[in-house]
């Protein structure tokens, strides 16, 4: 590296999900980077992520964090056409109806949600190939994917097409629960790509098959090994990994998708249990909001009613991960919104906008400019969200201390967010929003440290934890007033937490949140992943008994 330029590319660091595993990597590569800028090496090092669960401020001084901005509705099509044309190989006139269909779509406000990711542009040409019906949200993108290869492989004149009409539902099963699996395995810090053997792969089957009410051991031995044929080798959505004597998804989003199935299968009390356990954990985000949006797929009330229900009672009695200082009932509704599977319900979706708007009162962190893109694009989508975000707006500005300051930063991004959105210029009306006349009667701000020492003083904690919980006071404190903390800033904080004192400290940081937007940045980025991150994989399997 001394004597030549170099370009290294670490991809997929959302697939690092194990905790220790996580922290020290990022240690490892912050330490390359640093060597190599001391022994005077021309090194590129790039390192990517999936947005959604990445939290962490990696070596601000070495690394520039760049979001890739979505396709633009052209791009998409442009894409979609020449992705249709490698795939059908010659068959013209399937590659015309397809890209027709798809320039409908792309003519389609609601659909055009659809049309961000090369992958999410791939599916959606399959199924227009597949004559499928497209709804203007990723569950049901997926799902109609799965649908679509499903009825082509059943339709087909071949041996196993009986079986797969006449064992769907044994078949689905399976898959959801092989996803719900693999999901749970990839938490683990040696299985980001888990896999299942054949003989795991058939115990699945087994279960699935025994449950249904069919003797797998007996006379039904033989649909087993069908089954296990045809998801393996018709199907192909379970696919040989290269790198290991297993069977997984080559399609990270398809596994997911499978596990969020399983997520939301049984009674609602139960479904919802399990929506609050993994909604906090980035490494089921993405199969959290693939189980919002199955159950927005139905018209069922109070399907969308467990939704929300837990995404507004998210941060209630969560003082084990700093629920109330840190909240992530905001950024989970945003997400929501921006996927798009309530925009058509205004009764549900103006409920999770308001909880998303919550965003504004929390100090501005790096995945700041992330949300802001959801917040100015959903206020595009018509006069009542425009609305509604300038209201938040106006109450934030009105507010003292975090609310105020991120209002403002948010009004600043507007314009270049307009700008990068293609949206309408009448979103820059956004950046004029003015705050609420206030009244006289608001106390005066106080930084509120001398209630956070009463706080921790007068805590009932036993005294094997009041050694952990004063140098964990300490550090806050010492945290507070650092700009870039290093490990050891951090580490008495982080071993707090996961020590059982985590709502001592919730309930005393309650009292400086206002007034500490360093303090709960660095939180949120360097502490609070530690915690998010372990592993909840074993609850949610007991909880499916």
């Amino acid at each position: 590296m001394t004597s030549w330029p170099w370009l290294l590319v670490l991809d997929g660091l959302d697939e690092v999900t194990e905790p220790e595993t996580r922290k020290r990597l990022i240690r490892q590569v912050t330490e390359l980077v640093n060597e190599a800028e001391a022994d005077d090496c021309d090194l590129l090092a790039v390192l990517t992520t999936r947005p959604i669960g990445y939290t962490e401020n990696i070596a601000p001084t070495q690394f520039e964090c760049i979001d890739l901005n979505d396709l633009t509705v052209d791009e998409a099509v442009r894409y979609g056409e020449q992705v249709t044309k490698v795939r059908l190989r010659g068959d013209h006139d399937r590659t015309e109806r397809i890209s027709e269909r798809l320039r409908e779509a792309a003519g389609d406000e609601s659909l055009r949600n659809l049309l961000r990711t090369p992958l999410q542009v791939l599916i959606l040409t399959i199924i227009l190939d597949g004559t499928g019906t497209l709804a203007p949200d990723r569950y049901s993108l997926f799902w109609g994917y799965y649908d679509t290869v499903f009825r082509r492989e059943r339709d087909k004149k071949a041996s196993l097409r009986r079986l797969l009409q006449d064992y769907s539902q044994q078949i689905l099963r399976l898959h959801e629960r092989i996803g719900f699996e693999l999901q749970v395995r990839s938490e683990s810090g040696d299985r980001s790509h888990a896999t299942l053997t054949a003989t795991e792969l058939q115990n699945i089957i087994w279960q699935v098959l025994h449950e249904a009410g069919f003797q797998p051991s007996g006379r039904d031995s033989g649909l087993r090994e069908k089954i296990f044929t045809a998801v393996t080798q018709r199907l192909v959505l379970l696919t040989p990994r290269r790198t290991s004597d297993g069977y997984g998804f080559d399609v990270r989003s398809l596994q997911e998708l499978m596990a969020a199935r399983q997520l939301t299968s049984g009674p609602s009390p139960r479904v919802a249990q399990r929506l609050r356990t993994a909604g906090a954990s980035p490494h089921w985000r993405n199969s959290w909001i693939f189980a919002a949006g199955q159950l927005f797929a139905e018209p069922q009330d109070h399907q969308h009613e467990v939704v929300v229900g837990v995404l507004e009672s998210a941060d209630v009695d969560t003082g084990h991960r700093l629920g109330a200082t840190l909240p992530i009932g905001p950024r989970l509704a945003l997400e929501l919104i921006d996927d798009g599977m309530a925009r058509s319900l205004p009764r549900w979706r103006n409920r999770i906008a308001a909880h998303g708007l919550r965003l504004l009162n929390e100090p501005v962190s790096d995945d700041f400019g992330f949300y802001a893109r959801i917040l100015t694009r959903y206020a595009a989508a018509g006069e009542e969200q425009y609305e509604a975000v300038v209201d938040g707006l106006r109450d934030a500005l009105g507010g003292v201390g975090n609310s105020c300051l991120t209002a403002q930063h948010f009004q600043k991004l507007v314009p270049d967010l307009v700008t990068e959105l293609g949206i309408s210029a009448r979103m820059r009306g956004l950046a004029l929003a003015l705050p609420r006349p206030a009244g006289d009667t608001r106390p005066a701000p106080t930084d509120g440290w001398e209630d956070f020492d009463l706080e921790i003083t007068t805590s009932q904690v036993t005294d094997a934890k009041r050694v952990a919980l004063e140098v964990a006071a300490t550090a806050l404190r010492r945290l507070a007033r650092i700009d870039q903390p290093a490990a050891r800033d951090v580490d008495p904080i982080t071993d707090a937490l996961l020590s059982g004192i985590a709502p001592t400290l919730d309930d005393a940081l309650s009292n400086v949140m206002r007034h500490e937007p360093r303090l709960l940045k660095a939180l949120r980025e360097h502490a609070l992943p530690v915690v998010l991150r372990q592993p909840i994989g074993d609850r949610l399997r007991s909880s499916h008994i």
